[in-house]
């Protein structure tokens, strides 16, 4: 079920291309910028306020060193640097930040990475759902505050699609013309990646109001503008091929015969042909049944988080 949202989500939120037009030839084939109208510089406010997220640093309990990054320049800092034990938790190898030296980092031109504010900001959870709604896969925020005109994270490209909604600040976006068209792979180290990354596509100045999309695997690298920016980056965690063969064969695996021994004498080669074949005419009962594909429907929108309401589960 999707949880009310304003009306500017379905009627603003890709404008001026629309909705449609973004569901049908945009999503999965393309990056796209979705500039503001001028006359509307602020449509993210009050929901994607300053002070929202700086009172959301302040909920007790909610943040450790798991949920929280500072990246210098592409290197993420080890959290014994800015996090300290906290002794009541029930974990005691759990740290939480010490908000004093992260500020402190913060303004000598770090970026701040917040995973997962959909579960305790609620206009982040909201749109978290309707974007899982509209998409059938699980949708996470994370939240990146760059104080200075740094890059928080060298040229890379990402496993997920990435909707970026400017919140405060500016941003350069500079999008490459190459491709991983495997993109669980990791990336590679930056002269590498600079190689794959192909040519110099082109340069989005995000603004205040604007919104970025950008699909798997597609090469590109930010950079604050103005010593100031916040951003949202929604990542859209995509089915892959390779969750359909799980179900296959966790449909195969309930078949009595796979269980049944297999004897390689006198003609092994015959006792494995025969095996394969067996399987092959499975596999093939199994593709071309429907409630198979509805099944797999069925989990895609089970693994995107049901959200109703915030989430507290994960408070120790």
């Amino acid at each position: 079920m999707v949880l009310p949202l304003p009306d500017f989500l379905t009627k603003q939120l890709f404008d001026p291309l629309g909705e449609h037009e973004f569901w049908q030839n945009i999503y999965g084939k393309t990056w796209h910028a979705f500039l503001q109208n001028p006359e509307n510089p602020k449509r993210f406010e009050p929901d994607f306020s300053h002070a929202s997220f700086l009172k959301l640093l302040q909920v007790p309990s909610t943040w450790s060193q798991n949920s929280v990054k500072l990246v210098v320049n592409g290197t993420v800092l080890p959290a014994r640097q800015y996090c300290r034990p906290m002794e009541y938790r029930r974990d005691p190898n759990v740290m939480v930040p010490d908000w004093k030296t992260v500020e402190e980092i913060l303004l000598k031109g770090a970026t701040l990475v917040l995973n997962a504010v959909d579960l305790w900001h609620e206009f982040s959870n909201h749109l978290s759902s309707y974007l899982e709604e509209l998409s059938l896969c699980r949708a996470q925020a994370n939240l990146y505050w760059t104080e200075g005109s740094y890059r928080g994270f060298d040229l890379h490209y990402d496993a997920h699609d990435v909707i970026v909604l400017q919140l405060s600040g500016r941003k350069i976006w500079k999008i490459y013309s190459g491709t991983n068209k495997n993109p669980d792979e990791p990336v590679p180290p930056a002269p590498i990646s600079k190689m794959k990354a192909g040519e110099y596509f082109d340069t989005v100045d995000l603004k205040a109001g604007d919104v970025l999309y950008i699909p798997a695997g597609r090469y590109h690298e930010a950079t604050v503008y103005e010593n100031h920016s916040i951003h949202l980056s929604f990542a859209l965690k995509l089915l892959r091929p390779k969750d359909i063969m799980a179900a296959l064969f966790a449909q195969l695996a309930e078949k009595p015969f796979v269980n049944e021994v297999l004897y390689l004498k006198p003609d092994a080669e015959k006792a494995l042909s025969d095996s394969l074949s067996r399987l092959q005419t499975e596999l093939q009962a199994l593709t071309q049944d429907p409630a198979l594909l509805k099944g797999i429907l069925n989990r895609a929108r089970e693994a995107a988080r049901q959200r109703q309401g915030l989430n507290w589960r994960h408070l120790d």
